[in-house]
């Protein structure tokens, strides 16, 4: 299994941006940088960076919520191979109970893994959505044809846990 966890003031520090209001995306999105620990068949990601996409890389789209140009992509997969730290794309659907994947998130996230996955192969890449309490995260890990299933928990007082994702 695959756990991104995050503390709990990284987790408020994420919200606070991906609230913050657009000229016209209805949505923000931002990168979530971790390093991984691995433990038997456990890959644990622990978020130590968020990097928010700037105002001026957003893009009008009637597709997406929030859609951005090439080069925001191309910083987020510079980053992950200067730095060998995991990627996870986030944003938020900012409700009180549990989250998933839209269909359109999980078209982006999956080609934008594919990207990282060939500049940064030795690190689990994907995304993330919150919600104001949780999260679900959707996790390709080096030696996986497919996505694997992933929990995000959130730790501080009161902890956390999300439902693991396929």
């Amino acid at each position: 299994m695959i756990i991104v966890r995050c503390t709990r003031r990284f987790h408020a520090a994420m919200l606070a941006d991906l609230r913050r209001p657009h000229e016209f995306a209805y949505e923000r999105v931002g990168w979530v940088f971790a390093k991984q620990a691995r433990a038997k068949s456990d890959v644990l990601l622990l978020p130590v960076e968020y990097v928010p996409v700037e105002d001026a890389n957003y893009i009008r789209s009637a597709r997406a919520a929030a859609c951005f140009d090439t080069q925001t992509i191309r910083g987020a997969l510079q980053h992950a191979r200067n730095s060998g730290l995991s990627c996870l794309q986030v944003h938020l659907d900012d409700h009180a109970g549990d989250t998933d994947f839209s269909d359109t998130d999980i078209e982006t996230i999956d080609a934008l893994a594919a990207s990282l996955r060939v500049v940064a192969p030795n690190t689990a890449h994907g995304g993330l959505v919150l919600s104001q309490a949780s999260g679900t995260a959707r996790v390709w890990w080096t030696d996986l044809a497919l996505p694997a299933a992933a929990q995000v928990s959130i730790v501080g007082f009161p902890t956390r846990f999300g439902p693991p994702h396929p």
